[in-house]
C-alpha cells in the first residue's frame, strides 16, 4: 500500500522528543500571488476509489466519475494505525526549508512557517499535520515535469488513516482495504488535478515561499492574529467550495483513470519539490 503526498506541502524535523518528520500541508484555500499574476485556491483533501476504502463519519466532499472519492482536509492532525514503520524517510530529492549543516533557511518565511504551522496548528493556517516517525519507509519520485511528490509505503493488509480536527472536533477516518491501493494526500488546485490539466507557464507553476507565510507576523511575544483583512482572497472555484456533504458533487473524469494517471501533469511549482 502506497500514501503518496502531493502537491503544496513540506517535511520538516519532527518536534523534540519526536524523531522523524513533520508533513505539513498549508490552507492555501485564498491563492496567492507570483509577480501580480494569481495563484489559484488550492484544496488539501485525501483521494482514494471507492472500492479501496470503508469510511467512519467521513463522506466524501466530492467524487470523480464513477469510482474516484475526494475527502477534503479542513484543520486536522492526520495519523495511521497500524503506525508506519519498516524503513526509512529518504527525501535528498527534495530541497530543505532549512540546510541541516549550516542552518540558513531557504528563505526568510523558514522560520515563520516551521514553529506556528507544526507546533500549534491552526486551520486558519494548516489544512493537515502528519507526523511520520524516523521508521517510516518514505521515498520520492518525479512525474517527469519535475515536480517531485513523497510516497509512504506500507506492508500492512488494512490502514486506518485518521483525521482529527485541530478544534477538538470529531475525528473521521478511513479505512484502506486493499493492501495494493495507492492513495494521495493533496493540496492542489483540485480541478486541474482531477481533469488532467497542467499548471499556467505564467504564475501557478512558479510558487514562492509567500503563499505558506502567515499573512499577518505577530512581533516576539505577542499572540498571531488572524488578520483576514490582511490576505490576499482569491475567488474559490464551485468545486473548491463548501457543498451540502450529504449530497457530493459529481465531476466527470475520465472514466476508470488509474491513481498514477494523476500524477503526471503536476508542474514544478506544484509540488513538494518547493517543500520539504
Amino acid at each position: 500500500m502506497e500514501i503518496v503526498f502531493a502537491g503544496i506541502c513540506c517535511f520538516v524535523d519532527a518536534k523534540a522528543p519526536k524523531t522523524g518528520k513533520t508533513v505539513i500541508i498549508p490552507n492555501s484555500t485564498r491563492g496567492g500571488l507570483k509577480d501580480a499574476m494569481p495563484i489559484p485556491p488550492h484544496s488539501a483533501f485525501i483521494h482514494a476509489k471507492r472500492q479501496d476504502v470503508e469510511m467512519t463519519n467521513w463522506l466524501p466532499r466530492l467524487t470523480a466519475g464513477d469510482d474516484d472519492l475526494v475527502f477534503l482536509l479542513e484543520g486536522d492532525a492526520i495519523t495511521f494505525n497500524p503506525v508506519p514503520g519498516g524503513g526509512s524517510i529518504d527525501i535528498k530529492n527534495l530541497p530543505h526549508v532549512r540546510d541541516a549543516v549550516a542552518d540558513f533557511p531557504i528563505c526568510e518565511a523558514a522560520d515563520e512557517i516551521r514553529p506556528p504551522f507544526r507546533d500549534e496548528p491552526d486551520g486558519f493556517y494548516v489544512n493537515g499535520l502528519v507526523d511520520l516517525s524516523a521508521t517510516a519507509s518514505v521515498s520520492t519520485s518525479s512525474n517527469g515535469n519535475g515536480a517531485i511528490f513523497a510516497t509512504l509505503r506500507m506492508s500492512e493488509p488494512e490502514v486506518t488513516i485518521t483525521a482529527t480536527p485541530f478544534n477538538g472536533g470529531a475525528a473521521r477516518s478511513l479505512k484502506i482495504t486493499n493492501p495494493s491501493a495507492s492513495v494521495f494526500i493533496c493540496n492542489v488546485s483540485m480541478t486541474d488535478y482531477l481533469m488532467g490539466r497542467g499548471a499556467d507557464d505564467n504564475n501557478h507553476k512558479y510558487l514562492v515561499c509567500e503563499i505558506f507565510k502567515p499573512r499577518s507576523v505577530a512581533s516576539a511575544g505577542t499572540p498571531r492574529k488572524k488578520d483576514k483583512g490582511a490576505m490576499m482572497l482569491a475567488e474559490l472555484s464551485d468545486i473548491d467550495s463548501p457543498v451540502d456533504e450529504d449530497t457530493p458533487p459529481l465531476l466527470q473524469v475520465t472514466p476508470g483513470k488509474a491513481m498514477q494517471d494523476y500524477l503526471v501533469t503536476f508542474a514544478v511549482g506544484c509540488s513538494d519539490s518547493q517543500w520539504p
